[in-house]
């Protein structure tokens, strides 16, 4: 899901440049005054965005034939140009930069799970140190029995083949750092004893 989000927010550049070359043809379209402005811009957001359309609809054929205009040629220009280069180039660009986007996002899924992850313990922590700041008594009562510890627990995933293991990488993980610690703490003792000893000398 966060890839997803991660992507959507890309296109945006992207779509500013479509509007802009929607408009260029809405415009071109509007201009030759065969439909109001809601139907032009309906009949040019069917052709360019989803590639569908009607000539006769274009053409405006009831207006036409009590008026006696032919604007057959000018709409077949705008229906070339416009279906070429937005239906067929601009929409699979699009899907392109979203492609590439996604990617990027699946690429650095974990890094996204944890900075969201951190948002909303940030998040929650921000609210309840409010909460606690409110000289409301009745509020203070509710945050505190709501849980006073300072701390959040995470649940971490686990190969489903380790489910019911006591002894897991995870436990091994926890293992080396408590004996890095340990001889962290015996190394600084015996600094401590040394530089006491100096002392004494």
């Amino acid at each position: 899901m966060l890839p997803i989000l991660k992507a959507i927010p890309a296109t945006v550049p992207f779509f500013i440049v479509v509007v802009c070359w929607f408009q260029g043809f809405l415009h071109m379209y509007y201009s030759f005054g065969l439909l109001s402005w809601w139907q032009s811009m309906m009949v040019m957001y069917r052709l360019g965005f989803l590639a569908d359309f009607s000539r006769n609809e274009m053409r405006n054929t009831t207006a036409l034939s009590q008026s006696g205009d032919d604007w057959e040629t000018p709409v077949d220009i705008v229906l070339v140009l416009m279906g070429l280069s937005m239906s067929i180039i601009m929409m699979n660009i699009l899907i392109g930069v979203l492609a590439e986007s996604y990617n990027r996002g699946w690429e650095h899924r974990e890094r996204l799970f944890l900075l969201e992850r951190s948002r909303l313990v940030l998040h929650h922590f921000t609210i309840n140190s409010a909460w606690d700041k409110c000289p409301c008594t009745c509020v203070k009562r509710r945050v505190q029995s709501e849980g006073g510890a300072h701390h959040v627990w995470f649940a971490s995933a686990r190969d489903p083949s380790t489910w019911g293991e006591i002894e897991s990488q995870y436990d091994a993980d926890v293992m080396n750092v408590h004996e890095k610690v340990t001889e962290l703490r015996r190394e600084i003792r015996e600094m401590h004893e040394k530089i006491m000893d100096k002392n004494q000398v």
